[in-house]
């Protein structure tokens, strides 16, 4: 690319390396359909071919292997189109060199192990920031520096460049670039005519990369036709040289000119859903491109500039014939959200076009004073609203785009609360815009869970709550309870089995709420009343009597004396118990206050000693995690020991031990360790 302004090259360099450096510093990381690209890239390195059989181990440890791996005559192979990796074959090929020299591990051996994520996050950041330039350059054939330098940070921040381009090796970003480098150099053509027979290079690579593509190149091609006829023989040769070695590499897999992929998209027939999803294209609350990039409104007013005032060979005609076809195919897709993504991804490879559009818009709203002269001056808008209206929508598109490129929780919508794909209907739902996700409103709110395998509800149950901030406590309610001291909310499954112990706290309480899980199909009952208080009042009247003693089976002279609450470490406090005899079988119910959250997963012991210190029943189980504890909680637990026949007299022991190490905590009491357990009570069984 040639810059002929003086400074140009220097900012373009700028360009590219803000560009990169902010996208490949950006959190997120969606690697989805592309997780075999650099497997395929390097496969093409090393073998000269782009099977995934050398992979066949990783693929299969890969959860969802069968993901994006399809078997053709006994190979395994991506399903998706080469060009992404072709892409990152050059990439590929460098950091495997330099990995010789700067890590222990070669590149290509380490990625025998691993999907390398943060690779593909670099090459695409890499390869978004090239199309920065691009855009950089197509700008200031228009405009000066600062214009130019203004438009490309929209294009870098403010679109799904950076949301979803970025992210992973997505089809989109090569697309992206390979589309852009066409349009310069049509734009560049009008003054050196010669250069239209080039702009069937990056036209064909477009469709290599993605099938959507062929509307760019059908369209373009005519243009060519049109108004460079006396180089659309050389356009033609110079397709060949892509086009060849395209369809020989599919016939030597596929035997067929076009693999499965790309002949997907046969068959899509006109429905009622059309208008549906061509709406939801554009205004959807969750993949509207015109509500996550709302600065391409004013892409409507560039083309009736360009039109108005000598647009480009009535260029701007052939583009909008472009990005009205492509909405309409992608509205008969079935699947016209794009699956697990972030905003208009299937509209990412229209930006430059869309970019191209705004350079009018700038032009009247901010001037220029561009020295390159490519169109007639546009005159100057004087309306100051518009300009305001132009930077505030701007703004609210780099915003939204930022979410998507460093909020997990935006891409965790497409499985929270239901798989997206199974559940299109979210795709309209208001209360739950994808770009919102993560933002906290409400007052924080404690909530315990039980038989719900997650936890993140449907918008309705936050809407009542008053919250999305919840601080959830999971529990099995077979086997204990768990809130805050002033808990107020409480989800069961309406199938979730409630010891009987327990079952008392529970009673004459009504359901504030009735939902259902989406993905599961789980129902449950949402509840809001005082448990902390019912446990407590519970613990208050329990048994406070008990002893501690180092003596492994101790008598009455060697126990002693101790009345509860006594601490455990810095963990609990053991507040109260229950001892029932059922039978052949002793119910021991416990209560407790935490007082701090465990990194580590605590179990609770409970444990029956005969008269020689032996044990002869035990349980260990605790069903209020302790990793989900907070300062204050109250927890109620149920154990239940099996007693043989003719055990004589037994002391029921408990205590808390660290469940990875066996590690058991320490009983204190007046500020001293005086043991690791905690003696109940001395029962006389017959």
């Amino acid at each position: 690319m040639r810059f002929k302004q003086p400074g140009d090259k220097f900012l373009a360099m700028v360009v590219f390396l803000g560009v990169l450096l902010v996208h490949v510093s950006s959190r997120n990381i969606t690697s989805t359909d592309s997780i075999w690209a650099i497997h395929t890239a390097m496969s093409i390195i090393q073998e000269g071919n782009t099977d995934l059989d050398e992979y066949q181990a990783l693929i299969a440890e890969t959860p969802n292997h069968d993901y994006a791996v399809e078997k053709i005559n006994g190979h395994l192979y991506t399903p998706y189109p080469i060009g992404a990796s072709l892409a990152a074959v050059p990439f590929v090929w460098v950091i495997d060199r330099l990995s010789t020299f700067a890590s222990p591990v070669r590149f290509s051996d380490y990625i025998q192990q691993a999907r390398p994520e943060e690779t593909e996050l670099f090459i695409a950041s890499f390869i978004v920031a090239l199309t920065a330039v691009v855009i950089y350059g197509m700008a200031r054939l228009f405009l000066d520096k600062q214009r130019a330098l203004g438009l490309v940070l929209v294009f870098a921040f403010g679109t799904s460049a950076w949301s979803t381009a970025s992210r992973a090796l997505w089809q989109h970003g090569p697309s992206m670039l390979m589309l852009a480098l066409a349009l310069y150099l049509i734009l560049l053509a009008k003054k050196r005519p010669f250069l239209s027979q080039f702009v069937a290079l990056p036209l064909a690579l477009a469709y290599v990369t993605r099938p959507t593509n062929s509307l760019s190149v059908l369209v373009l091609t005519i243009y060519v036709f049109i108004y460079f006829r006396r180089y659309f023989v050389r356009y033609l040769l110079w397709a060949l040289f892509i086009a060849v070695p395209f369809i020989a590499f599919n016939l030597s897999i596929y035997h067929t000119l076009l693999s499965d992929y790309y002949r997907s998209y046969q068959g899509f027939a006109v429905s009622g859903a059309f208008f549906e999803a061509f709406a939801g294209l554009l205004v959807s609350p969750s993949r509207g491109l015109l509500l996550y990039s709302p600065v391409f409104l004013f892409a409507i007013w560039g083309v009736w500039l360009n039109l108005k005032h000598g647009g480009f060979f009535r260029l701007d005609l052939f583009l909008g014939a472009i990005v009205l076809l492509h909405l309409a195919i992608l509205a008969i897709w079935p699947l016209w959200w794009g699956g697990w993504s972030y905003g208009p991804r299937m509209l990412a490879d229209l930006l430059p076009y869309l970019m191209y559009w705004l350079i009018p818009v700038v032009a009247v709203l901010f001037g220029s004073d561009n020295s390159n002269d490519q169109t007639p001056p546009l005159p100057a808008s004087k309306a100051p609203w518009l300009k305001l209206a132009f930077i505030v929508l701007a703004g609210f598109s780099l915003v939204v785009h930022d979410r998507g490129a460093n909020v997990p929780e935006t891409f965790d919508w497409n499985r929270y609360p239901a798989n997206v794909d199974a559940h299109p209907e979210r795709l309209w739902d208001w209360r739950d815009i994808q770009f919102l996700r993560g933002i906290p409103w409400g007052t924080p709110t404690d909530l315990s869970v039980s038989g719900l395998s997650y936890t993140l509800f449907d918008p309705g149950v936050y809407i009542r709550l008053g919250t999305n901030t919840l601080r959830v406590r999971n529990f099995d309610a077979s086997g204990a309870l768990i809130a805050a001291r002033t808990q107020t909310w409480l989800a069961l499954n309406t199938k979730q089995a409630i010891i009987p112990e327990l079952a008392p706290l529970l009673i004459d309480i009504a359901p504030t709420l009735a939902g259902q899980m989406q993905e599961e199909r789980q129902d449950f009952h949402l509840y809001s009343f005082n448990l902390g208080e019912r446990i407590w009042t519970a613990a208050l009247s329990a048994e406070h009597a008990a002893a501690w003693s180092q003596t492994l089976y101790p008598n009455e002279q060697s126990a002693h004396a101790l009345t509860l609450p006594v601490q455990f470490g810095n963990n609990a406090e053991l507040l109260g118990f229950q001892i029932t005899p059922e039978r052949d079988q002793l119910s021991v119910v416990t209560y407790w206050r935490a007082d701090q959250t465990s990194a580590d997963s605590l179990q609770l012991f409970v444990h029956a000693l005969d008269a020689v210190g032996q044990v002869v029943a035990q349980e260990d189980r605790l069903d209020a995690p302790s990793t989900d504890w907070r300062p204050g909680d109250l927890i109620a637990q149920v154990n239940h020991l099996d007693i043989p026949a003719a055990a004589g007299p037994i002391w029921i022991q408990i205590g808390l031990y660290a469940a990875d190490s066996g590690q058991r905590l320490p009983v204190m009491v007046a500020g001293h360790a005086v043991d690791q357990r905690v003696l109940l009570k001395r029962l006389n069984l017959p």
